[in-house]
């Protein structure tokens, strides 16, 4: 579809060449636009099955629980936020423990089927993503759309199960023996040959009826998989989402009239309609009598003309922020640390993600046996065993990987993020990190100072500097303690004569008399207290001098805060 022989995408309002609004626009097609029976054998079996196609805006990654006694199982799944081809928007959870989804995120195509409702059972496991968990819908097969291959995911919920197990002859069998024995009084021979009668005839009908149950579960099944099959074969293509939106280049700029990120190549911008300055200057140049409103000149007066590439490194600069510092960490009983500190804060945009989940899964057994002796009088009759087994049962899902980063200076960086940012953070949100070092000589102590997934407004939690607090050479406290001990052991009443002698002239009472004996602790106690005096003033030191050298990231943290409305109304114009 064109309009100026110039191609319409899905989101295009108006003609990127003449700016008039467009009255026919572009749509985005359906799997049942493409494939009108896709659902007519699945209906024979399910009255509701829905099929939505449409493109991940959001996604978040979480964990569901089970516990009990002798369980604790954690499952992994992505909350989605998929729009369809009418623009409703729909929320759903699906399985992030697919190898064949790790690459999955935001802007990909996707199909969710449901032959009915699902629902998990298991409670979301933490706080913080109840809050984002809005219900406990489940989409049971996936489908993915993209380049790279068509992939698709069918839960084990909708495989056919196991062909259902007989047993009512043999309830029969004993209800017809035992009712014609003693209700009827019928001989034990006869009794016994027309119950095994009745239970034969009544066997035949069940393994009849067992296999039709278990050849429809069967052809339900394979209904199930006909559907997903179908929609395997569709490809992002066919559903029209290659024109959905246009694809974001490094010459974009900002529409001086609507102020929203376009194409840098376009005439009018096909938000707002609005003639661009290039062209503006490009119609004068080639015509010095063009017209030109006196609202357009004046937008184009007051307008600077810059890349949208330019645009966020500039915003990323702004808020982005390196340096190194020398740092002395004061000791008790050791010598000082001398080293640096190094704070590293980005305000960076992601731009791709590598992830994958990681299941580990574990069964202990324990076995208990117990032996009980029995005896009769003096005599032993004999021992009996009993073994009791009890299964303890742990599963946790996880997900790792790293963050592909746009920072500034233009420089891609790839970053080792905690699982609550990567499961966070989609493709095209712009995060706000930082991470303090204190380096030492042998050692590296580091700390996420701040985690913050802007475009969605999630603060994680965060690690100090200060909460570095290293003491060296501790042993020297307990090997005196020690010491103190072992002389007040080995050291009597008489060992201190010569001492109380030369303090003759200082009256003292008989309680310090009979506390001498004491004194090797009294001398630990009095170096204790000063120990922990000096120790404490040290503290007080090393507090004052890791905030001092954390002191700029603290102040470029606080002017984000403030700055915080304008920087997201910045952000919205990249989109």
């Amino acid at each position: 579809m064109q309009h100026c022989q110039q191609p319409i995408y899905v989101s295009d309002s108006h003609c990127s060449e003449c700016g008039d609004a467009l009255r026919q626009k572009r749509t985005l097609k359906t799997a049942l636009d493409l494939q009108s029976d896709l659902f007519d054998e699945l209906k024979q079996y399910y009255s509701n099955p829905v099929v939505i196609t449409g493109k991940v805006t959001s996604m978040d990654y979480y964990k569901r629980k089970y516990s009990s006694s002798n369980t604790n199982l954690m499952y992994g799944f992505w909350w989605l936020n998929v729009e369809d081809a009418q623009g409703n928007t729909t929320q759903i959870s699906i399985n992030a423990e697919v190898d064949g989804f790790k690459s999955l995120k935001k802007g990909d195509v996707v199909s969710l089927i449901s032959p009915s409702e699902c629902t998990l059972n298991h409670r979301v496991a933490y706080a913080e993503d109840r809050r984002i968990v809005k219900h406990n819908v489940f989409a049971p097969a996936v489908v993915l759309h993209n380049d790279e291959g068509q992939r698709s995911h069918q839960d084990s919920l909708l495989n056919a199960g196991d062909r259902p197990s007989s047993w009512l002859f043999l309830v029969t069998f004993f209800a017809v023996l035992l009712g014609l024995i003693f209700a009827v009084d019928v001989p034990g021979g006869p009794a016994t040959a027309a119950a095994a009668i009745l239970s034969v005839i009544v066997l035949i009908f069940e393994l009849n009826r067992t296999a039709k149950l278990h050849k429809r579960d069967l052809a339900r099944y394979e209904s199930v998989k006909k559907v997903v099959k179908s929609v395997l074969s569709m490809s992002m293509y066919d559903f029209g989402y290659d024109y959905y939106m246009r694809p974001a280049k490094d010459n974009d700029v900002i529409c001086i009239g609507c102020q929203q990120r376009i194409s840098g190549d376009v005439a009018h911008c096909y938000r707002c309609g609005v003639k661009q300055k290039k062209a503006v200057l490009l119609d004068k140049a080639n015509d010095e009598s063009a017209q030109v409103s006196s609202e357009l000149e004046k937008a184009i007066g007051s307008h600077t003309t810059y890349s949208v590439a330019d645009y966020q490194q500039q915003l990323m600069d702004e808020y982005s922020l390196k340096y190194v510092t020398p740092y002395i960490h004061k000791n008790v009983l050791a010598k000082h640390d001398k080293g640096e500190v190094q704070v590293d804060c980005m305000f960076a945009k992601v731009i791709d993600k590598v992830q994958k989940s990681n299941v580990d899964h574990s069964k202990t057994h324990y076995t208990t046996t117990t032996r009980t002796d029995t005896y009769v009088g003096n005599s032993f009759r004999g021992s009996s065993y009993k073994t009791h087994v009890e299964t303890y049962e742990r599963r946790n899902s996880s997900l790792q990987g790293q963050l592909i980063l746009e920072t500034s200076d233009y420089k891609v960086l790839k970053l080792s993020v905690a699982e609550d940012l990567l499961g966070s953070a989609d493709v095209g949100d712009w995060v706000f990190y930082a991470q303090s070092y204190i380096q030492m000589d042998d050692s590296r102590d580091g700390y996420r100072e701040v985690a913050y997934n802007v475009s969605k407004d999630v603060m994680f939690k965060s690690q100090a500097i200060t909460e570095y607090g290293y003491r060296a050479n501790e042993w020297v406290v307990w090997t005196l303690l020690i010491c103190a001990v072992i002389a007040t052991f080995v050291f009597d009443r008489g060992d201190y004569d010569g001492l109380l002698n030369a303090m003759s002239f200082i009256p003292y009472s008989r309680f310090v008399d009979e506390m001498i004996t004491y004194l090797p602790l009294g001398i630990f106690a009095v170096f204790l207290g000063v120990i922990t005096i000096w120790a404490s003033i040290h503290a007080i030191g090393n507090s004052n001098r890791q905030k001092r050298s954390i002191a700029k990231l603290y102040t470029l943290m606080g002017k984000f805060k403030s700055d915080f409305k304008q920087i997201k109304e910045r952000i919205s114009q990249l989109q």
